[in-house]
């Protein structure tokens, strides 16, 4: 009897010391927070995408089953809309899900390679070990003009 009791407190202090640390634990500040939206897939494309432009920038809009397809093909409406792009930071994580509001941007450069960004509303949609993150955009006002989305 007096083995059982010494296990029932010795799994209790354990329960108790282990809920201690996880509260203690610092919240974990993301590595995207801050940084350039054009960085996150690091691919060569983007970051030289100044000096080589995309082909083509397709911005999908699908609210609530209604999909509006904005093309840029002009080299000038192209270039315009990169240096927006280019402006673009990704700002801290959010917990605000839109359910009805599916974008993508998708750039199609000459070598044929696409890179394409999730959104959910205006927020970045980021899979990060099999999980949905959600970050705010910032500065991203220019470039949704751009692309004629308000």
């Amino acid at each position: 009897m007096a083995r059982i009791i010494f296990f029932i407190f010795a799994v209790m202090c354990c329960i108790t010391t282990g809920s201690k640390a996880s509260q203690s634990l610092p919240e974990e500040k993301s590595t995207l927070t801050g940084a350039y939206l054009y960085e996150l897939p690091g691919s060569s494309q983007m970051k030289d995408m100044q000096k080589v432009l995309p082909s083509e920038i397709e911005f999908r809009k699908d609210t609530e089953g209604l999909l509006t397809v904005t093309k840029l093909t002009s080299p000038d409406e192209i270039r315009t809309a990169v240096d927006a792009f280019l402006q673009i930071r990704i700002g801290d994580r959010t917990d605000i899900f839109v359910t009805d509001q599916y974008d993508v941007i998708s750039f199609f450069f000459p070598d044929n390679t696409t890179v394409s960004f999730q959104l959910n509303g205006r927020s970045l949609e980021w899979r990060n070990q099999g999980k949905t993150e959600l970050y705010d955009l910032e500065n991203a006002e220019l470039f949704w003009e751009e692309v004629s989305i308000r």
